[in-house]
């Protein structure tokens, strides 16, 4: 579920069908996938959002182009996004070609 939730930080909300199959794989209720999700969402993504927004308002690096690295942003679709320089990095993260963010 973990490695889930990685590769779905832009929008970390497992459908019913996503919860069925994590839920059999896993040999937990969907009651509990969906406790554990409620409680990732709370103990992991927002402290990452937290921290990167602090960091963006202490004034932290800035990119060529002008954009806060390690910032959480939002894309025209109202999903978060993060830059690949951002906290992730040393927490066993990579985002691979496909511009997916992997676990590792």
């Amino acid at each position: 579920m973990r490695a889930w939730l990685f590769q779905h930080l832009t929008h970390p909300y497992p459908s019913e069908e996503q919860k069925k199959q994590l839920a059999q794989d896993t040999g937990l209720t969907i009651l509990q996938v969906n406790n554990w999700f409620i409680n990732a969402r709370r103990r992991i993504v927002q402290p990452m959002i937290d921290q990167s927004n602090r960091a963006v308002s202490q004034g932290a690096a800035y990119s060529p182009e002008g954009q806060p690295m390690g910032s959480f942003v939002l894309d025209g679709q109202q999903h978060m996004g993060i830059r690949p320089a951002g906290p992730m990095s040393g927490m066993g993260m990579n985002m691979g070609m496909d511009g997916q963010w992997h676990y590792m």
